[in-house]
């Protein structure tokens, strides 16, 4: 049965994404249509850098050595091409662009002040070309605050801004599906644990993959330049992007700890809140206008290197002592540090990886996710199952197996309660009732009718003087039934409904009959030291009540 859950699981979280990821990948190789040729422009262009001097003529797209601030120029002239029907389109990535043509400003994108930040985010950009602009020059100047985008130019390529667009979702739709895949896959196990914790089954684990999965997810989809078609607002894009990506460490090292189960779990504890530290000091410069989040970015990458490093270390030294964690969850765990590191690298050396849309880390991390998903859902099944035997035993602890009745432990935890708490009550009644001739029934009719006996006995309580109390089966033909803030009266109403469904059951059944002593006490405060007392005083009611119904019955 278990296998048959796990392989659910497999086929929900793991196969179908992947299907879906196939059959839209397919999708976005598809061939243009003929109607809409997009038309590249990103050959021959001539650049200068006034703030360095430099000129030259280039491919694109390229990286030129540009500093921080400093603006560079591109320029081409406007080729021969029928302009009514075309726009130019180009990407950038934290940078500010102005268009001229002709020396005539165009198009400016991102020189307003911002109110966050000092860069205006990753956008694209559709400029319409006036008519009869054929054999015009086209002057493109870019800038950024950050070295890390400074010079950084991608290719430029005119055609209908449909045909534009649909390149453009063609080759960012599967990036996008990725991200939006792990953003639900994490609120699918956000759910999942909040179903479990009402069943009181609480397994952290699942909470902080379902936040790494959430925070991932949100990271790499506000990075998507299709997100900007619903929301056209590249700095708030751009903040919720690096916000979520230097919070993604905090659930990791949370996860890792309550997989390992470390007794040096301090060391992954801190590691988080220096994140969160972080974090929290990165958005107040951000919001004083100090800093950019992009600023701050090799200070994250420190932070995840020694993360990284202590993670290893904490896997080798458990292996060491033999408290080896599950295999599929270390190598999915350094699968993440190998590409973080690839990527880390690519980052700093290479001006490619900055425009990709999807990297070798962000891929591992949806492999992480789905791999322990598998392994979580496995643990949770067993969780579940034995939480499923804990409330079982717990239920056979406290409940009588013959009656379904309460039984003498859940009893005495009830008095010694109400012992601590007398003096709160306003009333509390006691009955003591006793299933007469019991070892009769048994000797001469058999146990089953003597059990048979003491079950009907139980329900015949539970539907009188149980609508008022609790009735318990304190000892093999006893009962007890504890009544709270009810009057004498009506008591002694429900016990004689209660002896009115005997003489019923009695009609109806030849032998054996059904005979049941009672004793009832109220709790005075003068008369009863304590709970126990009350006790007593009920017992001794039940004992005379039964002798007067031997007595009648020697009369009779």
């Amino acid at each position: 049965m278990k296998s048959e859950k796990i392989l659910g699981v497999v086929l929900i979280y793991i196969v179908i994404p992947v299907l879906a990821i196939l059959l839209v990948s397919t999708l976005t190789v598809s061939p243009p249509v003929q109607d809409n040729k997009i038309l590249d422009f990103s050959s021959d262009w001539k650049y200068f850098s006034p703030a360095t001097g430099k000129s030259g003529e280039i491919d694109l797209p390229a990286a030129l050595d540009v500093p921080k601030n400093a603006p560079v120029r591109l320029t081409h002239t406007v080729p021969d091409y029928d302009i009514r029907n075309l726009t130019l389109f180009f990407i950038t990535q934290q940078q500010k662009a102005k268009v001229y043509l002709d020396n005539e400003l165009i198009y400016d994108f991102g020189s307003s002040p911002k109110k966050f930040g000092w860069s205006p985010g990753n956008s694209f950009h559709f400029i319409s070309l006036a008519a009869k602009s054929e054999d015009s020059i086209i002057t493109v100047e870019l800038s950024s605050a950050h070295n890390f985008f400074s010079g950084l130019v991608n290719g430029f390529s005119f055609g209908s801004r449909g045909a534009l667009l649909l390149d453009l979702i063609k080759k960012d739709i599967l990036s996008l599906i990725v991200s939006l895949l792990m953003l639900f896959l994490g609120m699918m196990m956000f759910f999942l644990f909040s179903v479990m914790s009402l069943s009181r089954i609480n397994d952290s684990g699942t909470f902080y993959l379902s936040l790494f999965s959430v925070l991932g997810g949100l990271w790499l989809t506000s990075e998507r330049m299709l997100i900007l078609l619903f929301f056209n607002d590249p700095v708030f894009t751009q903040n919720i992007a690096y916000i979520s990506m230097y919070l993604l460490p905090v659930p990791l090292l949370l996860y890792i700890k309550s997989i390992c189960r470390l007794k040096k779990h301090w060391i992954l504890v801190c590691l988080a809140w220096s994140f969160l530290v972080f974090v929290s000091l990165t958005s107040i410069l951000q919001l004083l206008n100090l800093i950019d989040y992009i600023t701050v970015l090799p200070v994250f990458h420190v932070l995840t290197l020694i993360s990284a490093a202590c993670v290893c270390f904490i896997f080798y030294k458990e292996t060491r002592k033999g408290k080896k964690p599950p295999l599929i969850f270390i190598y999915s765990c350094l699968a993440l540090v190998f590409f973080f590191l690839m990527d880390l690298i690519l980052f700093y050396v290479s001006y490619s990886h900055k425009i990709n849309h999807l990297s070798y880390f962000q891929i591992s991390m949806l492999l992480f996710i789905v791999i322990n998903i598998g392994s979580l859902s496995e643990n949770l099944f067993h969780i579940r199952d034995m939480n499923i035997k804990n409330r079982l035993l717990l239920s056979l602890a406290y409940t009588d197996t013959l009656t379904h009745l309460k039984n003498r432990t859940s009893f005495d935890e009830m008095m010694n309660a109400l012992n601590s708490s007398l003096k709160q009550e306003t009333s509390i009644h006691l009955i003591i009732l006793d299933v007469n001739n019991l070892k009769t029934i048994n000797d001469t009719y058999g146990h089953m009718h003597g059990d048979n006996m003491l079950v009907d006995s139980a329900k015949i309580l539970k539907v009188t003087i149980g609508q008022l109390g609790e009735v318990y089966r304190i000892g093999g033909d006893e009962f007890a039934c504890i009544i709270r803030n009810a009057e004498e009266s009506v008591i002694n109403d429900y016990i004689s409904e209660m002896f009115e469904h005997i003489d019923s059951y009695n009609s109806k059944n030849e032998h054996p009959k059904m005979s049941i002593a009672y004793g009832m006490a109220s709790y005075q405060a003068e008369l009863d030291k304590d709970i126990h007392s009350l006790f007593v005083r009920a017992d001794k009611a039940m004992y005379n009540n039964k002798e007067t119904q031997k007595v009648i019955q020697v009369i009779g």
